[in-house]
Order: C-alpha cells, then structure tokens, then sequence
C-alpha cells in the first residue's frame, strides 16, 4: 500500500486513506498488506518502489492513493486550477 504525498512524506499531517483503503482491502477480498508506505507526490519515487515490488517479491497488487502524480502546475486538482 503506497500513499503518494508530500505533506504526509514530510510529517506534516496524518495519512488516512492509506490506513482506509487498506482496511476494505483486508475486509472484502481478503487481503495480506505486505507492507505501507507513504512517499512524496513526485515520479521518480513511486517509480523506484514499483520497480522493487515487481522485481521478484510476489507482490500480487500494488494499491496507491493520495496524490495525482502530476506536476502541481499541471494538475487539474491543484489549487490554481479549482474554481473559487
């Protein structure tokens, strides 16, 4: 379970869908968590650490929440692009 965000990554604020999505994943298919982790919002990270579970862990499914994985210039969800 991977949650993508800066603010989470830096300590800033509590993840919680991390912890929510995880929970109806053990609860409806039932699922093992192999292992959570909260990264920054950037590619480069996420890319590395789906690199590592596809490589050879057995790892079935790698679920990530939170953040868009845009740029936030360039983010529809960005706070400069939402309407007032």
């Amino acid at each position: 379970m991977l949650t993508l965000s800066d603010r989470c990554a830096a300590g800033l604020t509590q993840d919680t869908a991390g912890p929510a999505v995880a929970a109806l994943l053990r609860d409806f298919l039932p699922a093992h968590i192999y292992r959570t982790e909260i990264l920054p919002d950037e590619r480069g990270p996420l890319a590395e650490r789906l690199r590592h579970y596809a490589d050879g862990h057995g790892i079935d499914l790698v679920v990530a929440v939170g953040g868009t994985g845009l740029p936030r210039a360039t983010s529809p969800l960005s706070p400069a692009r939402q309407s007032p």
